[in-house]
């Protein structure tokens, strides 16, 4: 996914990309490590090498399934400015991302339950 656009649309400016589960502004943080520039041919072409062909509807199939990715959230928050991005990013490379938006108790039930 193109996380800057992500970023940078959704906190206008006043934050950055983080490339590790650290914050940039810790000493802990490092650009060397896991470092992955938003390359949406590259991810294609690493789906062509995995089996992944395009279909009629020009989502990625494989064994005669689609590719589809399920995205579980609650709403509001970050959520309202990546869902948008996300579904286009996904879909330029033949992707079905399935958004499901729901209350976070319903979330964490789901998930309790093993329904994800």
């Amino acid at each position: 996914m193109d996380r800057k656009t992500i970023i940078s649309t959704h906190f206008q400016g006043f934050a950055e990309v983080a490339h590790i589960p650290v914050s940039p502004t810790s000493w802990a943080y490092s650009d060397d490590i896991g470092n992955r520039a938003y390359d949406p041919e590259k991810a294609k072409a690493l789906l062509e090498e995995a089996g992944w062909k395009e279909g009629a509807t020009g989502v990625l199939e494989k064994d005669g399934e689609k590719l589809v990715v399920y995205y579980f959230t609650t709403a509001g928050g970050l959520g309202d400015t990546l869902i948008p991005i996300a579904k286009e990013n996904y879909k330029a490379i033949g992707i079905d991302l399935q958004v499901e938006q729901m209350d976070f108790n319903a979330l964490l039930s789901r998930v309790g339950n093993g329904d994800h």
